[in-house]
């Protein structure tokens, strides 16, 4: 099948409204003073907004989502971003390479654009496709999204993971692949979780459900007999006297083993255990306890009956792959060491070697390893290339794997891991002329001396030399995530317009080693928030742009920091978009993952780590007398990650005065989740809004 975007959905019409004053909706505040460490007095005037039962909050962000509607369509308009995103979007590939589980060959494809992808099966690559699922079908409230999908050792059963309107809760069903024939039982309350089939049935993680946005805590761990109510389920972990422990299981392709895992962030040690399935009476067994890195099983070395793992030292931000015998589980061998400037981002086991992803500041490196750690095999690839989403091919020995960057769609290639022979698998057409984009790698000085990498993509013949240029910075820059580029098309369309796309990696990113991550985290967060301020300055110093033609975005924890950056340096910025991001650092903590996160952000918990917060806090920070730069605050109703209240508590307060006529918009999307909208004319629709915003308040032609 090949992915088109429907041209009706593109010429649909719609009543589109041309620039118009910005509105102002107002709502009220309740005064309100909270203590903290018996000493200090917050006010929080708007925690009312955490209320969404609400009738006045109700109606209140329905007017919000009115007044953003009008303006965000007319500004789609004239910057023409629906159509051409929509029109970049459109790459002539089959853009779902079958993905191998087992015996069989599975994908996802979306019959109609408005709908949600369904999850389809062939036997082997030369049988048409069948249909197994078609989330249309599955019964109950709010959209459904297939998430996942695990199948049994032998390939008969197969379980799938789903959404409801993009939350993070998880509800599973099984389907016997060999009868076509549904089960039953619906498995609920699952959430961060994978399945591991053994025997009858499958392990799962589950969490106790209370209140929407109530903290995430106390995992267990249980396992499902098919053909079995879920009441009737084993509970086979738990740690009661300790809900904050993080819980999770892995396995390998054989299903031999097991490895459960349970982690306590405010120690900083994991333990790990294995079951050893081949074993007549199974039983739970150390394989590494108390250990300060992280372990994640790749695969069995099957004739030595031993793991392949890799060990993440977060000391020093570095990963190994190692060889343990559960039998002699103290006694490493390992295989692939850490290298000083580069780091080990993914790794797939075959039957010869392991292959591996490096980066090296802005390049990735692909690189093949025998089982005795010597290099057989090394490519370097472009500046912000990103490989990955490695496949088994036709035998164990092929590789199927994807290249791409902010303006390459995915390409397909096929690797053959004992001839290192590396083969087109498809050509991918695209709908823009790429041939005078380029790609750029700085590094910026900080006001404390660091390099601050940074890429810059742009049109050579449509940015202008000498003057500066509408100019989008994006950045994350938490979690030590490792931020890879991949395609957006609402990218194109910007620098075609003549625009320049930077991707700052500040403090707090993954792939620069320790003291990157660690500068970034918690007591030194503000250096993050510095970071993306220091790269804002140089670009307008060396004249690639002014505070006048300078927007900057970021999501989740990237949306904080941008946020940040706007109420700190609001003269610096024309645009700000903050999607789905923490802005009252002070309450984070009280809802759904927030007291997870407090290893990251800290925690008010202690005196420095609430007077750090409340300094960094966007919500809190907002001045009386300044006019902030033009925010468009992006975030979803059911957001099970970061409940939206932030965001309307942030834009409560910064329209509720008199200084503020930049706009302020507020957009909800409605029956979404942390991600945004589950379907492709949903994503695509978001695209538009955000970069018609952001190009309209640049005055882009």
């Amino acid at each position: 099948m090949k992915r088109k975007i429907v041209t009706v959905l593109l010429l649909a019409s719609t009543t589109l409204f041309y620039a118009q004053k910005f509105e102002k909706k107002i709502i009220h505040e309740k005064p309100l003073i909270e203590t903290y460490h018996e000493t200090y007095k917050v006010e929080d005037n708007y925690q009312w907004l955490e209320d969404l039962k609400n009738e006045e909050v109700i109606n209140w962000v329905k007017e919000q989502n009115k007044i953003s509607k009008r303006y965000l369509e007319s500004c789609s308009k004239k910057t023409n971003a629906f159509r051409v995103i929509g029109k970049y979007s459109d790459t002539d590939y089959d853009y779902k390479i079958p993905y191998k589980k087992g015996k069989f060959y599975f994908s996802y494809f979306v019959e109609n654009h408005l709908k949600e992808a369904s999850l389809y099966f062939k036997p082997s690559l030369k049988n048409d496709y069948k249909k197994i699922v078609d989330p249309a079908y599955i019964g109950g409230e709010g959209r459904v999204r297939i998430e996942a999908y695990y199948t049994s050792k032998d390939s008969r059963y197969l379980t799938y993971f789903y959404s409801r309107d993009g939350g993070d809760w998880r509800e599973a069903r099984i389907v016997d692949l060999k009868r076509n024939k549904h089960f039953d039982e619906t498995l609920k309350d699952i959430k961060f979780s994978n399945a591991i089939f053994v025997g009858e049935g499958f392990y799962y993680k589950k969490f106790p459900r209370n209140s929407k946005f109530d903290a995430d805590i106390a995992p267990q761990i249980y396992y499902h007999k098919i053909g079995t109510p879920q009441s009737e389920d084993q509970l086979i972990f738990e740690r009661k006297n300790k809900p904050h422990i993080e819980l999770s299981i892995q396995s390998v392709k054989s299903k031999r083993y097991l490895i459960l895992s349970e982690k306590d962030e405010q120690k900083g040690i994991a333990n790990h255990y294995y079951y050893d399935f081949s074993e007549e009476v199974a039983r739970i067994r150390p394989l590494a306890r108390n250990l300060k890195t992280e372990l994640d099983v790749l695969e069995e070395r099957k004739e030595k009956g031993t793991i392949i793992a890799n060990i993440f030292d977060k000391e020093t931000e570095k990963t190994i792959v190692v060889e343990i015998n559960p039998k002699d589980p103290r006694n490493w061998k390992q295989i692939i060491p850490a290298y000083e400037n580069s780091h080990l981002v993914q790794a797939k086991v075959v039957p010869s070697g392991v292959l591996c992803v490096f980066k090296e500041k802005l390049k990735t490196i692909m690189t093949f390893y025998n089982f005795e750690g010597e290099i057989l095999y090394r490519d370097v690839q472009p500046i912000a290339a990103n490989v990955g989403g490695f496949m088994e091919g036709e035998t164990e020995d092929d590789i199927i794997y994807k290249l791409k960057s902010y303006t390459v769609p995915n390409v397909i290639y096929e690797f053959n891991t004992k001839t290192f022979e590396k083969e087109l698998n498809q050509k991918t057409g695209i709908t823009f002329n790429a041939k005078s984009i380029r790609y750029k790698e700085h590094y910026i000085i900080s006001r404390d001396g660091k390099e601050i990498p940074v890429i810059m993509v742009y049109d050579e013949e449509k940015m202008t030399q000498g003057k500066p240029n509408p100019t989008l910075i994006e950045t994350y820059g938490g979690f030590g995530s490792i931020s890879s580029p991949y395609f957006k098309p609402e990218i194109v369309h910007f620098i075609k317009k003549g625009g320049i796309y930077v991707y700052a990696y500040v403090r707090g990113t993954g792939g620069f080693g320790n003291e990157w991550i660690e500068d970034g985290k918690a007591l030194k967060k503000q250096n993050t928030i510095n970071d993306l301020i220091d790269v804002s300055e140089f670009l307008i110093k060396e004249n690639y742009t002014s505070n006048e033609k300078l927007a900057i975005k970021g999501g989740s924890h990237g949306g904080f920091v941008v946020a940040a950056a706007g109420i700190q340096r609001p003269d610096l910025y024309k645009v700000v978009i903050p999607e789905v991001a923490p802005l009252d650092m002070v309450r984070k903590e009280k809802f759904t993952v927030g007291k997870l996160n407090s290893d990251e952000y800290g925690s008010v918990e202690t005196l420095e780590g609430f007077n750090n917060l409340y300094k960094l806090s966007p919500y809190h920070n907002i001045k009386e007398d300044i006019n902030y730069p033009a925010m468009l605050v992006v975030t979803s109703d059911n957001d099970e990650r970061v409940p939206p209240f932030h965001s309307y508590k942030f834009v409560a307060k910064l329209l509720n005065r008199k200084a503020q006529t930049n706009p302020i918009l507020l957009k909800v999307e409605k029956n979404s989740g942390h991600y945004g909208g589950t379907n492709s004319y949903r994503g695509l629709r978001e695209k538009a809004d955000i970069y018609g915003f952001i190009m309209n308040t640049l005055e882009m032609k």
